[in-house]
């Protein structure tokens, strides 16, 4: 196979470090690119179960791959997308590739998006984390297992959290944080972060901007906290997604935040 054709590999099959299940990690984007205006010229890391299907793994509880995520029920990525992937990794339309490869195939520009679904931490720091830095490529990390996860994670990804205790446990632990925040409560949510002493900022993207700044040319990258000394602010993101899955995550999120 014609690795510079593929538009997507697999990356690592093994077990989960959350529960030993078996899950996968695949990378796509890499000759299609992604008709999500936010995410522009990125390639994409998928983690997913690899014996069981997306639907019927949520409904299990997806532990092996997002761990104990409160807000699973209303996940912005949608089953569509990640149906697709699911059915061309069991089809073998995925090739095997060692991740220190996968700069080769990489457009030029090009920005690595882990935690597009899952967990980044659900394989090993060792496997995975510890070798994102060494790609010589730009890249954008969620985590929602911060709590859990090996502290190195905070040296690649963000700590999703959603709402303002969240966000100071994680600035505590020593993480950026992105918080999701309901629609038009951005603001107010950047205000009472800075009351408490933190540095936010508010998601400049804009869905209904088509020249809105995006996460390839942001200037506040989601992409941990390098180092201690680190002092770019948190992200605060209204949330998106579908009118309905806005709707049940906008309920979620108010419930979450008392």
């Amino acid at each position: 196979m014609n690795l510079l054709s593929v538009n997507g590999v697999t990356l690592y099959e093994g077990p989960s470090r959350i529960t030993s299940e078996p899950v996968a990690l695949i990378a796509t984007g890499l000759s299609i690119p992604t008709s999500n205006p936010k995410t522009p010229h990125c390639v994409t890391v998928w983690g997913i179960s690899s014996d069981v299907s997306p639907s019927i793994h949520i409904k299990q509880g997806a532990k092996s791959t997002c761990g104990d995520c409160p807000i699973l029920s209303q996940c912005y990525v949608g089953g569509y997308a990640l149906a697709s992937v699911y059915r061309a990794y069991k089809s073998g339309k995925y090739p095997k590739l060692g991740l220190e490869r996968l700069p080769e195939l990489m457009r030029r520009g090009y920005k690595l998006r882990l935690g597009g679904y899952g967990n980044p931490s659900m394989v090993g720091w060792r496997q995975f984390g510890a070798i994102v830095p060494k790609l010589g490529v730009k890249w954008l990390s969620y985590e929602h297992d911060w709590l859990n996860c090996p502290a190195s994670w905070r040296r690649v990804s963000m700590a999703s959290t959603e709402n303002i205790t969240g966000t100071l446990a994680a600035h505590s632990r020593g993480w950026r944080a992105y918080q999701v925040a309901p629609v038009n409560e951005g603001p107010a949510m950047v205000h009472r972060l800075k009351s408490h002493g933190l540095r936010a900022v508010l998601c400049p993207y804009d869905k209904n901007d088509r020249s809105s700044i995006n996460c390839h040319n942001c200037s506040h990258p989601c992409d941990g906290k390098i180092s201690d000394k680190d002092r770019r602010p948190h992200i605060v993101a209204e949330i998106h997604g579908s009118p309905s899955i806005v709707n049940k995550r906008n309920q979620a999120l108010r419930v979450l935040q008392g």
